[in-house]
Order: structure tokens, then C-alpha cells, then sequence
């Protein structure tokens, strides 16, 4: 009997977060909500009734209160930073631990074995004004092949960092991000120095404010057509899917 009280008691406390997680988040997605939402990030986010995965002096990665996947975790940097292209060059080790974060928590029982993807969103495609990463598992997933290692002769370069359209894009907009000369393994764009940072924040900048045509809402997407987690190779990606492949449109928020 005690045991059976003791496990109602826990299921209505999980009841209960779920349901105050849910409107924070409806809140959060407000007009003029955003210095708000980033001042809680950066100094009390111990505060939040949510459901979490892990917590470091940086990052806080919870569960999605509105999960649009099977496995759908949020990380969010513990500063205010509204969006990837406001970073500012003291931000950097917090977009690094986001990064860092989604890689190790990709291999855990959380993820499973379904196919995974980390997506930032930014533009209309972000509906709250504070730099967040969706860490996002199941069937349908973004899975954007891995272009050849050759360099085509019109990609830019910015830094470390060589940008190109994708030869074979699976949306109307899209850009291949990965560090130059190509590093083949699965660690190019983690354990960033702040140089890296700078350098992936300018090429962002750049690709989504020089695109014809113009970006509204875009994603950057670490994600590889096998379904598992690359974080050597980037795609910026906007607009409507192109149905070739198993590429799926990205959620917003």
C-alpha cells in the first residue's frame, strides 16, 4: 500500500513539472518574452520545472515539453545569447559545450538506437529569442549526406572553415559547413577553441545574410544519411524539401 501511494505521489509530481514546463514554454514563445526567457537561462535555471538530462556550469539539457520527436532534448546555454548569429567572441565556450553536450548525450540510453540529429534554428524558423539546440532521435529525422571530401573551386572559405552548396541538396537552400582541410573523422566541430567559434559564427553570418534568395528562417543541421551523429560536417538548410532522399523538414521552434 505505502509502496503504491509512494508511486502515485511521483507520477503526480511528474504530472505536475510536465504541466508547469508546458506553459513556461507557451510563455517563453511570446512576443516580448525574450530578455525574460535569457535572464532566466543565465541566472536561474536550477529554477525551471523541467524534465532534466543533464546540467553542467554551462549547459542545461531537458526534455522537449512539446516533443515533436520520439527523442526530443532541448540544450540550452546557461547565458543569455539570443540567437547562434548574436554570438559575441566571450560567448564561444557555451556554443562549444552545446556541441559537446549533444555528442555525449547522443550515446546515451536517452538517445536509443534510432537514427539522431542536432538542429539550431535561427530566423523565423527560432520561436524563442535564447540560443537553444535541439538534440532530436526517430525514423524520420533531418539525414543529410556527406558530401565527397574534394572542395569544389567556388566554395569560400572563412578561417579554418570552407563552405559550399551541397551537390546533391535535399532543400531549395542548402549549404555544406565543415572544417578546412576536411577532417574525415567525427570530431571536427568538437572541443571548439574560441578561434573556431568565431570563425563557424562568421560563416553562418555570412551564408544567411548573403543568400539569393534571402533566409527567413534556416536550420544548421550536424546529422549523416546512415542516421548517426557527425559533428565534422555542417548543413545550413532553408525552404522546402527536395524528395529524393530520406531528408525530413526541420522542426521549428
Amino acid at each position: 500500500m505505502a509502496a503504491e501511494r509512494a508511486g502515485g505521489i511521483r507520477r503526480l509530481r511528474r504530472d505536475l513539472k510536465a504541466t508547469a514546463g508546458w506553459w513556461a514554454f507557451r510563455t517563453a514563445r511570446g512576443r516580448f518574452a525574450g530578455a525574460a526567457v535569457r535572464w532566466v537561462f543565465a541566472h536561474a535555471a536550477r529554477a525551471l520545472p523541467v524534465r532534466r538530462v543533464e546540467e553542467t556550469a554551462r549547459v542545461i539539457a531537458f526534455h522537449h515539453p512539446r516533443p515533436g520527436w520520439p527523442v526530443h532534448v532541448l540544450l540550452v546555454p546557461r547565458r543569455g545569447i539570443r540567437a547562434l548569429t548574436a554570438l559575441t567572441d566571450t560567448d564561444g565556450p557555451y556554443l562549444a559545450a552545446m556541441f559537446d553536450a549533444a555528442s555525449r548525450l547522443a550515446r546515451t540510453p536517452h538517445v536509443g538506437d534510432d537514427p539522431v540529429a542536432v538542429v539550431i534554428n535561427g530566423g523565423t524558423s527560432q520561436d524563442i529569442a535564447q540560443l537553444h539546440a535541439h538534440l532530436i532521435a526517430g525514423p524520420a529525422v533531418p539525414r543529410y549526406a556527406r558530401p565527397p571530401l574534394a572542395i569544389p573551386i567556388d566554395a569560400v572559405w572563412s578561417g579554418r572553415i570552407v563552405t559550399f552548396p551541397h551537390p546533391v541538396p535535399a532543400r531549395m537552400t542548402h549549404f555544406v559547413v565543415r572544417l578546412a582541410p576536411d577532417d574525415p573523422g567525427e570530431t571536427g566541430f568538437l572541443g571548439m577553441e574560441a578561434d573556431l567559434v568565431r570563425d563557424l559564427v562568421l560563416t553562418i553570418r555570412h551564408l544567411v545574410g548573403t543568400a539569393a534568395p534571402p533566409l527567413p528562417g534556416w536550420s544548421l543541421v550536424a546529422s549523416t544519411a546512415d542516421g548517426t551523429l557527425h559533428l565534422s560536417c555542417l548543413h545550413v538548410v532553408s525552404g522546402d524539401r527536395i524528395d529524393r532522399g530520406r531528408a525530413a523538414p526541420v522542426q521549428s521552434s
